[in-house]
């Protein structure tokens, strides 16, 4: 990336990185309009809205 120096393997996953920089917002959330660059912190959004908490700390057992 010419911006912050970060590699990537395909010229596509580049071109999704630069989206960030851009600051485009193509991945809007259905049911409350938040905008995110990218289509995975989308589906991390809409955890919130279904209450659903994928991710367990490997320590503690505490999921979020």
């Amino acid at each position: 990336c010419p911006r912050c120096g970060k590699h990537f393997n395909h010229s596509s996953n580049l071109n999704r990185h630069m989206n960030v920089h851009r600051g485009v917002k193509s991945h809007a959330c259905g049911l409350c309009g938040k905008s995110f660059t990218q289509k995975s912190t989308l589906h991390d959004h809409m955890n919130l809205h279904s209450g659903q908490r994928p991710y367990r700390c490997s320590y503690c057992d505490v999921r979020f």
